[in-house]
């Protein structure tokens, strides 16, 4: 889902900005920019829950 409309939004726009990309690079940034959200809201998700736990006491 997210690719796919990473490619719906980055098609049109990325070319205004004097950038042109091939459908495969435009999906690996996709996938790139995927697992880095991916990573962050695990790493925020584990940091919240350890001063969840710590706070508790």
């Amino acid at each position: 889902m997210a690719l796919a409309s990473r490619q719906a939004i980055d098609s049109p726009s990325i070319p205004i900005f004097g950038l042109h990309t091939t459908l495969a690079q435009n999906l690996q940034m996709g996938l790139l920019f995927t697992c880095v959200s991916l990573a962050r809201s695990f790493l925020l998700r584990r940091l919240f829950e350890a001063i969840r736990v710590r706070g508790v006491r």
